[in-house]
């Protein structure tokens, strides 16, 4: 990109140039409720890769051209924006992320970039004071990495600030968690505990688990998480889906969700409440292949199940 700054409200606006067509005069009846002008406008359409100017009627692009034919289309009601040169392009397709991971982590708390444990737990509690006390503790980002010494982190850091409080932070590679004592004896792990195919239950000297859970062991704390209701799910997504659209982004392949999310995703399609096409897949387990066998729904609206997703090794950063 070019070093003019983005329009956000010209980028979202424009994601619907590739499939409404470019043409320089409206339809006959389109009145525009908006005209984009004195633009820098990307068509994607090799005979005309450019423009300056485009005009909307309501949700659709019906004219692209130059500044004095698209604003000739204007009528009194028509907003009009001057852009000053600004870079109007299709809306953005994100082809990896996680999306209900996403509006998940933006309802948890961020320890992201924090330089060591001490400053990481410390901000975990101050967070935690604005949440209803009988809640777990739930976070994402840590990376020892970034620490003095490297290395993994201890429960007792978060015994000594949360008690008997459920705590789990995600580390920020999704691979590994970090929990308190409360939620190992939630979840039954102990001295005894075997490490799950594909997953590492770290220890100490002692062999007792120092809270830190690698890659498939966190399925045996995360499966103890008071269950996520519907509506919960639904708050997420659309939280989610309003920071994507916000950073011009207006279509996602969600890699890797449960029935249960897909479910919702399908609710909200039906009623025309998911602001962005969702490509998404299943998460794969090996232990549940008949799972898979079983193809997906057709598609609703603006979402579709196209794929599952397997994890076939782990990540160098929880290793």
């Amino acid at each position: 990109m070019t070093s003019k700054c983005i329009s956000r409200s010209a980028l979202l606006i424009s994601a619907l140039v590739a499939c409404s067509g470019n043409r320089s005069t409206p339809t006959s009846g389109d009145t525009p409720t908006l005209i984009l002008y004195n633009a820098d406008v990307r068509t994607m359409d090799g005979a005309r890769p450019s423009a300056t100017a485009l005009a909307v009627a309501g949700d659709t692009i019906i004219a692209v051209g130059d500044d004095a034919t698209i604003r000739a289309l204007a009528r009194s009601k028509t907003r009009q924006v001057d852009l000053a040169g600004k870079t109007v392009t299709p809306g953005l397709i994100d082809a990896h992320c996680h999306l209900y991971g996403l509006g998940l982590d933006l309802e948890n708390i961020s320890v992201r970039q924090l330089d060591s444990e001490q400053a990481t737990v410390a901000k975990l509690a101050a967070d935690a004071k604005s949440r209803p006390a009988t809640e777990w503790v739930l976070g994402r980002g840590w990376d020892q990495n970034r620490w003095p010494g490297q290395q993994f982190p201890p429960k007792a850091s978060l015994d000594a600030a949360f008690g008997d409080r459920p705590v789990l932070l995600r580390r920020i590679d999704g691979h590994a968690v970090w929990v308190s004592s409360k939620v190992l004896a939630l979840a039954n792990i102990t001295k005894d505990s075997q490490d799950p195919a594909g997953g590492k239950i770290l220890r100490d000297a002692g062999g007792e688990p120092t809270g830190v859970l690698i890659d498939n062991a966190t399925e045996l704390v995360e499966q103890v998480i008071p269950t996520v209701t519907p509506a919960q799910r639904e708050r997420r997504i659309k939280t989610a889906a309003t920071a994507a659209i916000a950073a011009g982004i207006t279509g996602v392949h969600d890699m890797g969700i449960d029935d249960a999310t897909a479910d919702v995703y399908r609710k909200l399609a039906g009623s025309n409440e998911l602001p962005l096409r969702v490509y998404a897949y299943l998460s794969g387990d090996p232990g549940k292949l008949d799972r898979v066998r079983v193809a997906p729904s057709p598609a609703v609206g603006w979402f579709q199940m196209r794929g599952v997703k397997f994890f076939a090794d782990g990540a160098l950063g929880s290793r």
